[in-house]
């Protein structure tokens, strides 16, 4: 990641922690994220590249490799919009850091549907 990434992420985290008062907020931002742009440059990522994330299994130590809930899906994609749409704000000589924030913003709903069944009450 270039030294222009890096100080938007960390201005960014930085902000999740002063807004919530908590570090352990700051934590499950910077992890998410951190996995997220492992491998992609920030400056070039896709919707394709969100929805493919959304679905990884979890990562946590009690449900390693299991598929992840609704609520971590969405929790995902929250992290990342909030995150490029921080970096959209983010100006380096006047010019924001990123320009294509509604390209890569997918909702849950495009999401494919879950393998698991539904129950309705």
């Amino acid at each position: 990641m270039d030294a222009n990434w890096h100080r938007c992420l960390s201005a960014y985290l930085q902000t999740i922690e002063d807004h919530s008062g908590s570090f352990a907020s700051r934590r499950t931002y910077a992890s998410t994220l951190q996995r997220f742009l492992a491998d992609r440059d920030p400056a070039t990522v896709t919707r394709a590249d969100v929805l493919d994330f959304m679905q990884l299994p979890s990562t946590s130590n009690r449900n390693a490799g299991s598929p992840v809930s609704a609520a971590t899906k969405n929790q995902r994609v929250t992290i990342i919009r909030s995150f490029y749409t921080f970096a959209s704000g983010y100006e380096i000589d006047d010019t924001p850091l990123f320009q294509r924030s509604n390209v890569i913003l997918p909702s849950l709903a495009d999401s494919p549907p879950s393998s698991q069944a539904t129950i309705f009450l």
